[in-house]
């Protein structure tokens, strides 16, 4: 018997539905249902009745929720205690893959605390095996990750094995960025093909930030077309060459994120027609980690940004 599992338990009577409390503890309500299942079998009695119309306390299940609450308080209370003899500050971090929108969202996010003693961190792994790896140790409290289409079926089968959760947050696709000096920039067209770009420089991330593009580049050819090749090492050397060049660069573009943060005023993504490649975007956890105040108000502003590029 856990803590995480009471909580769960006492989460799951208050609404009398796992739906309900399942996304009040930023839980999948399949691993919630297996949780409280698995304390059930601990116990060796029913908690819950269960209905078509909601899940109802058993007299066991009522006897058992005064004591849950009990441990409830007091290890809010013991939470506390250790809170206000600590010295050293909290810590809240994540991981992702590269993505502009977020920085945006984390420097928004850690301003809310400049008062506080809290200590944040934002990484950018190599590769989501890397990414993976540090979810599973509890250096992260989640990371952020974009899945493709061709990789999200084995991805999730490989998360799923893991016991690690992934929350659905956008769909993305690939799009082509331009700067102020390209003639598309300022033009009315809504989609690019791969012809219309080949006579421009292409600027690419290194191979340790582009494992993503990668297999668009050898699929279709992408970078044996193009009239030259600039190579750099970070997002911020590539905006700099699209901004004051003719240059064209590969991006993963999510428009519902996009509405509500302004990605550059001087680059522009421009869907690349013709691919049936797209992207979905997610945040990912352990099963067993609990997330603290701090994470669940950070993902509340994924959602609440989510919702606002609708």
């Amino acid at each position: 018997m856990r803590i995480e599992q009471l909580l769960q338990f006492i989460e799951i009577a208050h609404f009398g539905n796992i739906s309900k409390a399942a996304e009040k503890l930023y839980l999948s309500e399949p691993n919630l249902s297996i949780s409280i299942k698995r304390l059930e079998e601990e116990i060796g009695k029913k908690l819950f009745t269960r209905t078509t119309t909601g899940l109802y306390l058993t007299e066991f299940g009522k006897e058992f929720l005064v004591y849950a609450k009990n441990v409830q308080r007091d290890f809010l209370s013991l939470q506390n205690f250790c809170k206000l003899e600590q010295d050293t500050p909290l810590n809240f971090s994540i991981a992702m893959t590269p993505q502009h929108w977020i920085y945006q969202l984390f420097a928004d996010f850690t301003k809310r605390y400049e008062q506080q003693a809290i200590n944040f961190s934002l990484s950018t792994p190599d590769g989501i095996i890397e990414i993976l790896r540090m979810v599973l140790s509890g250096e992260i409290d989640l990371a952020i990750v974009s899945l493709s289409t061709l990789e999200s079926k084995h991805m999730k089968q490989l998360l799923k094995k893991k016991k690690i959760e992934f929350h659905h947050l956008a769909e993305g696709q690939f799009s082509i960025l331009v700067g102020r000096n390209n003639p598309y920039f300022s033009s009315d067209i809504t989609s690019l093909t791969l012809d219309m770009i080949k006579a421009f420089p292409f600027v690419v991330i290194g191979e340790e930030l582009n494992c993503q593009h990668r297999m668009l580049y050898n699929e279709v050819g992408l970078l044996q077309d193009a009239r030259s090749i600039i190579t750099v090492n970070s997002s911020g050397a590539m905006h700099k060459i699209l901004e004051t060049s003719s240059a064209v660069a590969l991006s993963i573009h999510y428009q519902q994120v996009y509405k509500s943060i302004e990605y550059n005023r001087n680059l522009r993504a421009i869907p690349l027609a013709g691919l049936d490649s797209s992207f979905e975007l997610g945040w990912i956890r352990a099963e067993d980690h609990i997330f603290s105040p701090i994470a669940q108000e950070f993902i509340q502003s994924l959602n609440q940004l989510m919702e606002q590029g609708k």
